[in-house]
């Protein structure tokens, strides 16, 4: 891979189709959302994403995923193979991820996987 590819690749760590901040909705003529304090953890704000279907235009879609975000937030600091879970989480595409976790769930905490199969498709769930 040559650095310009590499470079592209590593600065696109979210995997909605638009950047994090993008994500917001207008309530009582204010902005708000999860698009304002995703900053503060990406590797859960991914997490989120992923693990949900919600409609990020509506305000019940946002109430969910930033709920989703704080449970998140517990997740990513947790070590994996030496690192955190949010450089796995940042580092990879949510494909790429999930082939990294598909091989390496067995070295994921008991407690971490019921929630992290949840980014898996179901054709590939049978991990267990």
């Amino acid at each position: 891979m040559d650095v310009k590819a590499l470079i592209k690749k590593l600065s696109k760590f979210y995997w909605t189709p638009l950047a994090p901040e993008h994500y917001t909705v207008t309530v009582s003529g204010k902005k708000a959302g999860i698009g304002l304090v995703a900053w503060q953890d990406y590797a859960a704000f991914n997490y989120a994403w992923a693990a949900n279907n919600f409609d990020l235009t509506t305000e019940s879609g946002q109430v969910g995923i930033l709920r989703e975000w704080a449970l998140a937030r517990s997740l990513t600091g947790t070590l994996v193979l030496g690192q955190e879970l949010s450089w796995y989480l940042t580092s990879k595409s949510l494909p790429e991820f999930r082939v990294w976790y598909k091989d390496n769930r067995h070295e994921v905490a008991l407690r971490l996987r019921p929630k992290l199969d949840r980014l898996i498709p179901n054709e590939l769930q049978s991990l267990q």
